[in-house]
């Protein structure tokens, strides 16, 4: 609380720009302004995640079962899932805007990916 108490002050006294550093009782009104805004793209943004935990659940259950039952698929997908975990997802993330373009579907790969 003294944090954000310092940080209004500091704000006010200072004549610093709103565009540049906000105060937090701007900032709250700004939330509650736009609640109804924020509400409907927070169920957009919830179903996103949804569906790509979904899919990050189905096939990774699947790879797992599958690797796990048969030492030819353990051999033959291990050194790509391993290879896959050192590429960090904001480097693919662009990629996959350019391969499968605006969408659902770019956001869904990349929460299952995460």
């Amino acid at each position: 609380m003294t944090l954000i108490a310092l940080w209004e002050a500091f704000v006010r006294i200072g004549n610093i720009a709103s565009w540049l550093l906000p105060t937090p009782s701007s900032i709250g009104y700004t939330l509650y302004d736009s609640a109804s805004l924020l509400a409907s793209h927070s169920l957009v943004t919830l179903e996103e995640v949804l569906i790509g935990f979904i899919l990050a659940l189905v096939s990774g259950l699947t790879l797992a079962s599958g690797i796990t039952l048969s030492k030819t698929l353990e051999k033959a997908l291990y050194p790509f899932l391993i290879a896959s975990q050192t590429v960090p997802v904001i480097v693919i993330a662009p990629m996959l805007l350019v391969w499968v373009g605006y969408g659902l579907m770019p956001k869904v790969i990349v929460v299952a990916l995460i």
